[in-house]
């Protein structure tokens, strides 16, 4: 029951008379690299790089008319990303877009001159990437995801679904800067709510299931799975596993809830690239990154999964349906 539908018109992909006299402003065809850290197989990936695409044509960059697009896909794989983002960075492109952490940190590895532009990036200047939102400076700016206090939200959402959960092992990955400071704001939250948190650390698949086959599965229990590309390469073995345990889980992105998980909570990814290729826009057109503020999200959006809630044996209170922006039924 969709209660906020994503709208994509193929008018995004058409030129129109304003958009095709931007176009014509450009000198020469422009070069962008493009990278993201999961795989060319994963739809997640392939709707985000058309988020993308729908942003640039609407600022009139056509492929093959006056925009040459290098995209490379890091497949999860560390060292990949590495290597691609040298590759992308080589021949000098007028611009770099990046999605995520990861992908970020690659290209910064290498380049500290080519434009770049960032979206579902968690905290950067915590990351190290800006030195602050308002002006960055440098040669990178974007999107980024969450304030630190969503967190406690998570839990919120968690504890309103399944009033039953007095302890939650928090799914986290400790070499990810931000993660430090959602633990604290988490651990905040908990006390309010009075559950017990347990913070688990999660660098592979093996540490996903070894962490969700540790939790007592009492009825009592709960997950909050942290935003990590460990967590979202492995999304799938994520949600069967607290599944098969009944585990109620809350997780930092929709398409988690849209997978089969319990909610979900996050921006909206696709509005984020389509607000990425705009920056993009005015880079090529000559305005620098470091003058272009980052931007934090400015929607959100909370999805349930009802029939993981049945299989549950959960009782969904009105209330919390009656916010949500979809309910998968």
């Amino acid at each position: 029951m969709r209660r906020r539908d994503f709208i994509a018109t193929l008018a995004a992909m058409t030129v129109g008379p304003i958009g095709a006299a931007r176009a014509q402003t450009a000198d020469r065809v422009k070069v962008l690299g493009v990278l993201f850290p999961g795989s060319a197989s994963d739809p997640l990936a392939s709707a985000y790089v058309n988020a993308f695409r729908q942003g640039l044509a609407a600022s009139g960059w056509i492929e093959g008319r006056n925009l040459r697009t290098e995209i490379r896909y890091g497949g999860g794989d560390a060292e990949k990303i590495a290597s691609d983002a040298r590759d992308l960075a080589a021949p000098a492109p007028d611009a770099i877009f990046t999605f995520g952490n990861p992908a970020l940190t690659a290209v910064l590895t290498v380049t500290r001159t080519i434009p770049t532009i960032f979206a579902g990036v968690g905290d950067p200047v915590a990351a190290g990437f800006v030195p602050n939102l308002s002006h960055p400076g440098g040669n990178t700016t974007g999107f980024g995801l969450y304030a630190p206090s969503i967190a406690g939200k998570w839990l919120e959402f968690l504890k309103e679904a399944a009033p039953q959960v007095t302890t939650v092992t928090m799914l986290m990955n400790a070499a990810t800067p931000s993660h430090a400071i959602y633990r604290a704001n988490a651990e905040t939250a908990a006390g309010a709510l009075s559950i017990a948190l347990i913070a688990t650390d999660i660098n592979s698949a093996d540490d996903i299931a070894h962490a969700i086959d540790g939790v007592t599965a009492d009825g009592h229990a709960g997950l909050l799975v942290l935003p990590s590309n460990v967590a979202v390469e492995h999304r799938n073995l994520l949600i069967a596993r607290a599944a098969a345990r009944r585990i109620p889980a809350a997780y930092p992105f929709t398409f988690f809830a849209r997978s089969g998980g319990l909610i979900g909570y996050s921006p909206d990814l696709d509005d984020q690239c389509r607000r990425a290729a705009a920056y993009v826009d005015r880079v090529f057109r000559g305005e620098k990154p470091g003058d272009l503020p980052v931007q934090n999200p400015t929607k959100f959006e909370r999805v349930i999964n009802l029939k993981t809630a049945a299989a549950l044996g959960l009782t969904l209170p009105p209330t919390l349906l009656a916010q949500a922006d979809d309910v998968i039924e």
